[in-house]
C-alpha cells in the first residue's frame, strides 16, 4: 500500500512539473548569451555595414512558440509549413511589411514589423508563381508572375486591379516601376518597356545571345536582374555572362559593371540587384561566394563583398535579391550597435538556410569595432593598469 502511495506520489510530481514548464512557471536553466555583432568588412578595416536581423517565418509574431514538451504532451498544434518562408526570391519593403515572393509555395508572404504579424497576401488563385514584387509609393503593388506570363496589379488595399503583358507570352523575372513598367522577360531575353496602365508594349531593349557565340553586352544568356536610376538609365544582370549592363533610355549601351571570374569583384551568377541614393551598385552573386558586391557608378570601381556562402549570422545560402529601405530605419534600430548611425537598410534574400530574409544596416559605426579600435582600447587598458601599478608601488605617507 506504501509503494502505491509512493508511485502515486511520484506520478503526481511528474505531472506538476509537466504542468509548470507548459505555463511557463519554470525558472530558466541558463541565459542565451547575446551573440557579438558582425560587421561588414571585418577588421582590421572599418566597419561599413552591421548585420542586424534575419527572419524565416512566424518568428517575428508575439505569440508564444509551442515548447518541444507542450508538442510532447499536447500534440504539435502548429503548421510549420504555413509559418515559413520556404525558398524566397524577390522582396520589397513598405510601410513597416517585408512582402517575400515564395516560389516554393507561390504566395508572397507578409512580414509586419512594427505589429508584429506573419501573413500571406491576399493573392488567391490569381498568382501561379510569383517571383518578384514592385511597389508604388501610393501603395500600388506589381507582382511578375513567371508561369503566369503576366504581371499583376494590386491597389493600396490589395485588391487585384488588372493584368499587364498577357498578349506578349513574357516569362517576367524581376520588374521596375516609374513613369513606365520595366521588366526582364526570361522567353525572349530581352528588357520589355509597357504602358503601366494599358500593358501596351513600348520598347525593347537588349537581345537573345546566339548559341555558342560570346555575345556582345547587349546581348543576354540568361536575363534576370533590374534596376533602374534617376536619369532612366537601366541596369541589367545576366546570370551567365557575368556583367551587369548599363543602357541608355533609348536602348544603347553606356557601360558595364564587374567581369566573369572567381575573383572577389567578378560576378560569377548575378541575380538581383539595387541602387542607392550615391548611385551605387548593389549586386547579389549566387555563385560560389554567395554574397552581394558593391560598384561605384561612375567608373565600375569595385567598392565592397558582404555576406559570403554559410548559414551564421549575416552569411548568405543562395542569394537571390535585395532591396534598399530608407524608409524603415527605426524599426531596427534596436539591432544595431550603440553610436551606429544607419543610413540605409540592405535586405536580402536567400532560398536555403535559416536566414530567409538578411537585414542588414549601412552607415557608419564607432572607431572601436575596428581592429585599430581595439588596439587602441587595449593600448588603454594597458597604460590604466600599468599606473594602477605604480600607484601600488608608491610608500605611503
Amino acid at each position: 500500500m506504501k509503494m502505491i502511495k509512493m508511485m502515486c506520489t511520484s506520478h503526481l510530481f511528474v505531472v506538476v512539473v509537466l504542468l509548470l514548464s507548459i505555463t511557463g512557471c519554470m525558472p530558466e536553466v541558463s541565459e542565451q548569451k547575446g551573440l557579438e555583432p558582425v560587421f561588414f568588412p571585418p577588421p582590421p578595416n572599418q566597419p561599413r555595414l552591421q548585420f542586424l536581423t534575419s527572419y524565416s517565418g512566424e518568428e517575428v509574431t508575439s505569440a508564444v512558440k509551442q515548447s518541444f514538451l507542450e508538442a510532447y504532451v499536447l500534440g504539435d498544434t502548429s503548421n510549420a509549413l504555413k509559418g515559413s518562408i520556404v525558398q524566397p526570391y524577390g522582396l520589397a519593403i513598405y510601410q513597416g511589411k517585408i512582402y517575400v515572393c515564395d516560389v516554393a509555395q507561390n504566395n508572397i508572404k507578409v512580414i509586419d514589423i512594427a505589429n508584429h504579424t506573419f501573413t500571406i497576401f491576399p493573392g488567391g488563385r490569381s498568382l501561379l508563381s510569383p517571383i518578384n514584387i514592385f511597389i508604388e509609393p501610393d501603395g500600388t503593388k506589381y507582382i511578375a508572375d513567371s508561369k503566369g506570363g503576366c504581371v499583376l496589379v494590386y491597389d493600396a488595399n490589395d485588391k487585384l486591379v488588372g493584368f499587364l503583358g498577357k498578349q506578349l507570352r513574357i516569362k517576367p523575372v524581376d520588374l521596375v516601376v516609374e513613369e513606365k513598367l520595366y521588366l526582364t522577360d526570361a522567353n525572349n531575353n530581352q528588357v520589355f518597356v509597357l504602358d503601366k496602365r494599358s500593358g501596351e508594349l513600348l520598347q525593347t531593349l537588349g537581345k537573345s545571345m546566339t548559341a555558342g557565340e560570346e555575345g556582345g553586352p547587349d546581348e543576354f544568356a540568361m536575363i534576370s536582374g533590374l534596376a533602374i536610376d534617376s536619369e532612366r538609365n537601366l541596369y541589367v544582370t545576366d546570370k551567365l555572362k557575368g556583367l551587369v549592363t548599363k543602357f541608355a533610355p533609348d536602348g544603347a549601351v553606356l557601360r558595364t559593371y564587374s567581369r566573369p571570374g572567381s575573383l572577389p569583384d567578378c560576378l560569377v551568377r548575378g541575380k538581383g540587384l539595387k541602387l542607392d541614393r550615391e548611385k551605387r551598385l548593389w549586386v547579389v552573386d549566387a555563385g560560389p561566394a554567395m554574397a552581394v558586391k558593391v560598384y561605384r557608378n561612375s567608373d565600375g570601381r569595385f567598392l565592397m563583398i558582404f555576406g559570403l556562402s554559410g548559414t551564421g549570422p549575416g552569411q548568405m545560402y543562395m542569394p537571390a535579391s535585395i532591396a534598399i529601405d530608407y524608409d524603415n530605419i527605426d524599426l531596427f534600430k534596436q539591432y544595431a550597435v550603440e553610436g551606429a548611425k544607419i543610413e540605409c537598410l540592405i535586405l536580402v534574400t536567400n532560398q536555403y538556410g535559416p536566414n530567409k530574409v538578411s537585414v542588414y544596416g549601412f552607415g557608419t559605426f564607432p572607431e572601436k569595432y575596428s581592429m585599430q579600435g581595439v588596439v587602441r582600447e587595449q593600448d588603454v587598458k594597458e597604460n590604466d593598469a600599468s599606473k594602477d601599478g605604480a600607484q601600488e608601488s608608491l610608500p605611503r605617507q
